[in-house]
């Protein structure tokens, strides 16, 4: 019974991968539904294609873990909790390479 299941579980994923976007079309959905509601087919197409494609959900994993870290910071930036702190020799760098290329880093 077992190996019958995996031969299902492994038709039902090849079909999947046939029957949504490719990964790279799925990247950019995924990256989008950060900064806006994806309409229901999006959703669901991106839902069947994580549910078949690890690589696609460890990049979602990352991504949020990115924004929330981010979001971390400008929380901590804005209650003045911050610590970063640009020393002044990083500050003189900084400004060294800008003047050196002209802006363009």
């Amino acid at each position: 019974m077992g190996e019958f299941r995996q031969k299902i579980k492994r038709y039902f994923i090849r079909l999947l991968w046939r029957l949504t976007p490719d990964c790279k079309d799925i990247t950019a959905l995924l990256s989008q539904s950060l900064d806006r509601r994806l309409s229901a087919r999006e959703r669901i197409e991106t839902k069947l294609h994580l549910y078949s494609c690890q690589a696609c959900s460890r990049y979602i994993s990352q991504i949020q873990f990115v924004r929330d870290a981010f979001r971390e910071l400008e929380n901590e930036t804005d209650a003045g909790k911050s610590k970063a702190v640009l020393s002044d020799e990083a500050r003189d760098r900084i400004k060294a390479a800008i003047k050196t290329t002209g802006g363009k880093l």
